[in-house]
């Protein structure tokens, strides 16, 4: 007796319109990027995957500018990921990392040539988003994403280090910096550019030392499901201790199996974490608490049993095709 064919038809419709705007979206992106940026072979050039995550976090119409920020610093913390994880030297990272603290264009030619392209197009993209702010009248809180990204160069330089020394970790010590290379602290920052709701006082919150709660939970839910079912991929090549690794030498667990459970319940913690963030007065308004929640809903989706996002699996594909590509028959 509650079911209305006209509604069902409406709710159809609609979720057509908004995904016809992500699509068209999604095109704009993949012309931006080659456009402004020559190809790096050695990143990740997963467009459809990243922007199932950045619609997954802010999906909403009304939202499009914070999409078109969020989806591009998106794609070079992906870029500095991929250089610091799978390509750069540990001197090279080092090298990097001081640039990105001087924030400074003359650092480009200082560079070793594995890392400029990296860091020109850290600055470019910031400019661009800059610009565009600049262009629509919004208010220009760059700079905290700014300090999000210099935070993010030293994690990844501390994982580099611990890696070169054949160093590992204890987990407190491992999950410290692994919220921050999540890097969820960072992209709550660079969601928020775009939205108008985003004060001043919301960035302060965002960028406060220690990092809010419900972020860090966040953070933890992608670091920890990314850490276990990408884990054996991962030890492949040479790569930081994962929380594996950790779990398993500092916890006395002797076997890699026993260690997935056990982080995997760290995950269901931070999960009451942010339930109980969403349901006690917000810090911030409630929009952008939202994107912290939808943050940790897009990790659960894409690390769901696998790494999504480095290894694109059928189910993976098929979930991206669902929210970007396939029209609900009407």
């Amino acid at each position: 007796p509650s079911h209305s064919p006209s509604l069902l038809k409406f709710a159809k419709l609609d979720f057509n319109l908004v995904q016809a705007l992500h699509l068209e979206e999604l095109k704009d992106f993949a012309r931006w990027w080659k456009s402004h940026h020559v190809k790096a072979p050695f990143s990740r050039d997963r467009f459809a995957e990243a922007y199932f995550w950045v619609v997954a976090t802010c999906f909403e119409p009304k939202y499009k500018f914070a999409r078109k920020a969020f989806k591009k610093f998106f794609k070079v913390a992906s870029l500095l990921d991929d250089t610091c994880d799978a390509y750069a030297t540990f001197e090279e990272i080092q090298l990097l990392n001081e640039a990105i603290q001087r924030w400074d264009k003359a650092c480009i030619d200082e560079l070793p040539e594995h890392v400029k392209w990296t860091y020109k197009a850290i600055l470019e993209t910031f400019e661009d988003v800059e610009q565009e702010l600049a262009n629509e009248g919004r208010p220009i809180y760059i700079n905290y994403v700014i300090e999000q990204m210099k935070l993010l160069g030293q994690g990844y330089k501390q994982e580099a280090t611990w890696c070169h020394q054949n160093y590992i970790p204890t987990y407190d010590e491992y999950i410290k910096n692994g919220v921050i290379t999540s890097p969820y602290p960072y992209g709550t920052v660079a969601t928020f550019l775009g939205m108008e709701e985003a004060t001043k006082e919301a960035f302060e919150w965002a960028n406060q030392t220690p990092i809010p709660k419900p972020v860090v939970a966040a953070s933890t839910i992608l670091r920890l499901l990314n850490d276990v079912y990408g884990h054996k991929f991962e030890q492949n090549r040479k790569h930081v201790a994962s929380a594996v690794e950790c779990y398993v030498e500092h916890h006395g667990v002797s076997k890699e199996e026993d260690s997935y459970q056990e982080l995997l319940k760290q995950v269901e913690n931070a999960w009451k974490d942010i339930n109980k963030a969403m349901l006690q007065p917000y810090a911030i308004p409630k929009p952008l608490m939202t994107r912290v929640l939808n943050l940790a809903r897009a990790a659960n989706e894409i690390y769901e049993r696998e790494d999504g996002y480095t290894i694109v699996s059928p189910t993976m594909k098929e979930k991206v095709a669902a929210v970007l590509f396939k029209p609900i028959p009407i």
